[in-house]
């Protein structure tokens, strides 16, 4: 597959994931109405302005990345030397949603409740699907465990903490296990 239909599908990806996040974090403001600060948590801009950051940043990076950058580069003077290889612009802009989805998570009541939680585990199978190589893969999915792991220390209260704690460890076990395996049959049956 070629650089450019890679790219363009990793920016048709971007334009998905920034819109599941938005409806997201638009049906949590509208559920909880926050003000713009609150001390009962996190703002909706807190939401939508992370949502945008990842928006403006990861859709720079693909607009650099080759193939789609010498369709516009030529146009302001600039020749193609300057472009990211594709898998690496695809890859830095799948760690930045890893960086923006492990934000919202954790604002929004950490990897046990929130509902952005699932978005952790379409990462590595996304970079399979614009066929990252293995290295990279590995590291989203690395990378992806160890951030679903630490959303866990997410907003939660004591008393809640000790209630949730036998639930909360069977779930980080079978997600992560699930995720593993998911990962796992994705990366031995990607095409060649």
């Amino acid at each position: 597959m070629s650089s450019l239909n890679l790219v363009s599908a990793a920016l048709a990806t971007q334009l998905s994931l920034v819109t599941i996040m938005t409806i997201g974090a638009l049906i949590l403001a509208r559920s909880q109405p926050f003000p713009l600060q609150s001390d009962e948590g996190p703002t909706s801009a807190a939401f939508l302005w992370a949502i945008l950051g990842l928006a403006v940043v990861t859709v720079a990076i693909l607009m650099l990345a080759e193939g789609l950058s010498q369709a516009w580069l030529p146009l302001f003077g600039f020749g193609s030397d300057i472009a990211l290889p594709a898998s690496s612009a695809i890859y830095f802009s799948f760690l930045l949603d890893i960086l923006a989805i492990t934000y919202l998570v954790i604002i929004s009541g950490g990897s046990h409740s929130s509902p952005f939680s699932p978005l952790f585990f379409i990462i590595p199978t996304l970079a399979l699907f614009l066929r990252l190589p293995t290295g990279g893969v590995i590291r989203c999915l690395v990378v992806v465990a160890v951030a679903f792991t630490f959303g866990f220390l997410g907003r939660i209260g004591e008393t809640e903490r000790r209630r949730v704690r036998g639930t909360t460890l069977a779930f980080w076990i079978v997600s992560l296990a699930s995720f593993v395996l998911a990962s796992i049959i994705g990366y031995v049956t990607r095409p060649q």
